[in-house]
């Protein structure tokens, strides 16, 4: 029997959670201890049960505040102390407080980098989502969205991924120092650029639009006089993948600059104006060695 972290102490009606986990089935680490051995301990009532009794009692139809104030009614220190003794013998015991409900695909690419999400629900064990009196939260959404989202928690997340990809790096010695970085991933330096791979296929896509733009506007222009009005019309026609063309608009990037020059010089430039950094910076992230 696990006797669990069930904040009964709130007044929660018997729905102590945690209740008589069944500690044998479970595997895993903070999961509560098996004690089969002892037959007694199965006997044992859980404290759900004599808070639920309690709260049938006549004693306590009188007053359903709250079970542990009617037992000790001059400690003061009784609700702390409780929550206290509780957590503790939760930790010795290594029970399970957090359980994965569900996991499945995320609504798509919604986020701001435009990648696909995964939705995973979490279970808080022995956490009642309000106070069964006051209604009010037991612990506040936003310390709820602190925690969760704390750096320790995005950092061991990247971690996890890291060595989940690390594990499945096949046995090829061109590959094993690769292997061993991703299953004991350190952090970068922190830049404004994205990552060598992004920003490499960020230069090769501009490449090959810039040589396309070139074509257009070459066709367009011819014998007319380039003014605020046509380029504004070419941007706002052309496809929503050209997402640089704004800095024409913006005058930014001039028509002689995007006709001059080769397409990958244009493509540095134009990079270095999208992160706000310099076109040496640029270069360096693109073609510095491994």
């Amino acid at each position: 029997m696990a006797i669990g972290f069930g904040l009964s102490v709130f007044g929660s009606r018997g729905e102590a959670p945690f209740e008589d986990m069944a500690p044998e089935t479970v595997s895993r680490p903070f999961c509560a201890v098996s004690n089969t051995k002892n037959q007694n301990l199965a006997q044992v009532p859980s404290v759900a049960r004599i808070v639920s009794d309690a709260e049938r009692s006549d004693k306590m139809a009188l007053d359903p505040k709250d079970v542990l104030e009617s037992y000790f009614p001059t400690d003061k220190r009784v609700r702390y102390e409780y929550i206290l003794q509780k957590a503790k013998k939760v930790l010795a015991d290594q029970q399970l407080v957090v359980r994965v409900s569900a996991i499945r695909p995320g609504p798509g690419t919604t986020n701001q980098e435009n990648f696909p999400s995964t939705i995973v629900e979490l279970e808080l064990l022995g956490i009642p989502y309000e106070h069964p009196i006051t209604k009010r939260p037991i612990i506040s959404r936003e310390r709820l969205g602190e925690f969760f989202e704390g750096t320790e928690m995005q950092r061991g997340l990247v971690k996890l991924v890291c060595q989940e990809v690390g594990s499945t790096v096949p046995d090829d010695p061109e590959l094993q120092n690769l292997k061993r970085k991703l299953e004991t991933v350190t952090e970068g330096r922190p830049s404004a650029l994205p990552p060598r791979l992004d920003l490499r296929l960020l230069y090769y896509e501009l490449t090959a639009q810039v040589e396309i733009t070139r074509q257009k506007l070459s066709k367009i222009l011819v014998g007319k006089p380039i003014v605020d009005g046509l380029i504004k019309k070419f941007v706002a026609e052309a496809p929503a993948d050209f997402w640089w063309l704004h800095l024409l608009v913006t005058k930014q990037l001039t028509i002689e600059a995007l006709m001059m020059g080769s397409a990958e010089a244009v493509s540095v430039m134009i990079l270095a104006l999208a992160f706000d950094v310099s076109e040496e910076a640029i270069r360096s992230r693109l073609f510095r060695p491994e």
